[in-house]
């Protein structure tokens, strides 16, 4: 099932509870969706495991002997994802220098002297650290910790992102009157975005073992080589397969089972087996048009720019529907696990700073008055999504003046 019918329906803000069944199970990364599973097999008597299924003794989900050390992980990370040698160099030394809890308490300052570079150098060097996995690592402070994290999941314009980076005094002292006061919401609003910061992890880095190893997540899926192309396979060997129990089946079909009740249950299990085989089609469909766009990257080359529409225009599916499916899920490739949303373009870490730069002057061209704010928002058309912030130091080694002297 495609659900082709899937954008009629959001327009109505009403979903049937099958569609609401798909999205959910969309979403779930393997890992997730095996818990899932085993939950519903205990609450419904209809469904049984298939004997296919090895549970937990699958090899690959043990630990191996030797995983990378986390700074060894975010190394490869920083290759897969910048392009500039000296700023690979610059962030290798950025991650060599993070404490076991993935902060950076050494100076700029130091490392710029060191390595006898300006300081605006490795200011970009740590912006790239920041953007690789976990969200907060390259933090050097708990406050910057959770602006990282909260960029990533609420975005810059979140009332929590802004209750953390302009009141973090007001926060700490719980002055929440105040803050409610100066950003004119409620006070109960301002304690449901702070239950928000409960949810982040003040350590970038958890977990770690006594080598210095992290957890890994379970992949959804795996990258292999056929040809000259890349075939994806889902990682759905510690996943229960599902079928329906012949002798509840039975039972019920002979009457001898409460109607309405079991009956209900007997369809409940028949949709669920229905709709975990859309799920799984649905997500490697979407897997591979990805693999298929990026296949220089998977060869060793470049990242190439990548948008969620592409992908919805190519699978039929609705852009939400993409987001939903690409979120929390990884891949295992010839270049190691990959988080899924890191093969599209989502901003300066897996698009070349030559992109950027050409397509600011583009913009430029056609509307010479533009800020560094709305140049940022023009850039998410192309698939860049940079802060104003990063517009305005590219703009300035370009040598463009601000939008006050171009207007």
């Amino acid at each position: 099932m495609e659900l082709r019918i899937e954008n009629r329906i959001e327009q109505k803000f009403l979903l049937l509870p099958r569609q609401q069944l798909f999205l959910k199970l969309l979403t779930l990364p393997a890992i997730e969706l095996k818990n899932f599973i085993e939950e519903k097999v205990e609450e419904n008597p209809f469904l049984e495991r298939e004997d296919t299924y090895y549970g937990e003794e699958i090899s690959f989900i043990k630990e191996p002997e030797s995983r990378p050390s986390f700074k060894e992980n975010l190394i490869q990370q920083l290759h897969i994802n910048v392009d500039s040698e000296s700023l690979i160099k610059i962030g290798e030394i950025i991650i060599e220098n993070l404490e076991n809890d993935g902060y950076l308490r050494i100076p700029l300052e130091e490392i710029a002297e060191n390595l006898k570079v300006s300081e605006e150098k490795v200011e970009e060097a740590l912006e790239a650290v920041q953007n690789l996995e976990p969200a907060g690592i390259g933090a050097r402070n708990l406050q910057e910790c959770l602006l990282l994290q909260l960029r990533r999941k609420e975005g810059e314009s979140s009332l929590a992102f802004q209750i953390v980076k302009q009141f973090w005094d007001e926060l700490i002292k719980r002055k929440y009157s105040e803050i409610s006061s100066k950003l004119k919401v409620s006070v109960e609003k301002i304690k449901e975005e702070i239950k928000k910061l409960k949810k982040l992890n003040p350590y970038p880095v958890s977990g770690i073992g006594e080598n210095g190893n992290i957890f890994y997540p379970f992949p959804d899926g795996e990258v292999i080589q056929e040809g000259k192309g890349f075939k994806v396979v889902l990682k759905n060997d510690y996943i229960p397969s599902l079928r329906i129990n012949s002798y509840y089946e039975k039972l019920l079909s002979e009457g001898r089972l409460g109607k309405n009740f079991m009956r209900k249950k007997f369809i409940e299990a028949k949709n669920l087996i229905q709709i975990i085989e859309e799920r799984n089609k649905n997500l490697c469909r979407i897997f591979q048009e990805i693999v298929n766009h990026q296949t220089e990257f998977f060869k060793g080359g470049k990242l190439l720019p990548l948008k969620e529409k592409d992908i919805a225009e190519k699978t039929g599916l609705s852009v939400s529907t993409i987001s939903r499916a690409i979120s929390r899920k990884y891949l295992l490739t010839p270049r190691g696990l990959i988080n899924v949303k890191k093969l599209f373009s989502s901003g300066v870490s897996s698009i070349s700073s030559h992109y950027i730069k050409e397509k600011i002057r583009e913009i430029l061209r056609e509307e010479k008055g533009l800020s560094d704010r709305e140049i940022s928002e023009k850039l998410k058309d192309y698939g860049i999504k940079i802060s104003p912030r990063t517009v305005n130091k590219y703009r300035n080694k370009m040598g463009i003046l601000s939008s006050y002297f171009r207007k």
